[in-house]
């Protein structure tokens, strides 16, 4: 997707969001993403310069989504975040809550009129991103 698509990752630490007492993993993906894929953009980095002047983390990741068509986002915050602004939200989630009350059908379009797209696989998360993006 990065010879037609500007690819940030968002992925807020620890120090930028709000502690709701979930558990925050490092993944220690960073310096990987960084090495291997110098085009995607950080937005952890884009925050550290905030051109825009942004009050806060929350601000500024809000003013990037309002300039993105299209996300792919995995199931919790994040994915209801990117359901708030149209376009198309494909989210990769294999349980949780959010099917159980049937979010992603029910709750999340009503958000924005977003188109919701639910790969509950690895293979269907693929197929989604070929045939969408």
């Amino acid at each position: 997707m990065k010879d037609r698509y500007q690819i940030i990752y968002n992925r807020p630490q620890a120090k930028d969001i709000v502690n709701d007492n979930s558990i925050i993993y490092d993944l220690n993906e960073l310096a990987w993403l960084k090495e291997k894929h110098p085009e995607v953009l950080y937005l952890g980095d884009m925050y550290s310069e905030n051109k825009i002047e942004a009050k806060n983390f929350n601000h500024f990741q809000l003013c990037v989504y309002a300039n993105c068509e299209n996300f792919i986002s995995i199931h919790g915050g994040t994915a209801t975040l990117a359901s708030y602004f149209q376009g198309k939200n494909l989210i990769f989630s294999k349980k949780g809550p959010e099917h159980y009350f049937k979010c992603y059908q029910n709750l999340y379009p009503q958000f924005s009129g977003a188109a919701i797209y639910h790969a509950k696989t690895e293979s269907s998360l693929l197929k989604y991103v070929s045939d969408l993006f």
